[in-house]
């Protein structure tokens, strides 16, 4: 129903950002090797799978 809708909507909002992201952490790996490791790569991607994750189930339950 509704979830999925706001769900559907939360996930063409961060495509652009998850795949920008993406390539950033593709291309940003030896940088961060080179420099510190920087967590916040790591934070913001697991935040954004946990959100497929919820999208998955409201898919399902939608």
């Amino acid at each position: 129903g509704l979830l999925v809708i706001q769900a559907l909507d939360f996930l063409d909002r961060f495509k652009q950002a998850f795949l920008v992201m993406i390539f950033g952490w593709i291309t940003g790996e030896q940088a961060a090797m080179q420099t510190q490791k920087n967590p916040n790569y790591q934070i913001l991607f697991h935040r954004i799978m946990r959100s497929f994750q919820y999208i998955s189930i409201a898919k399902s339950y939608g």
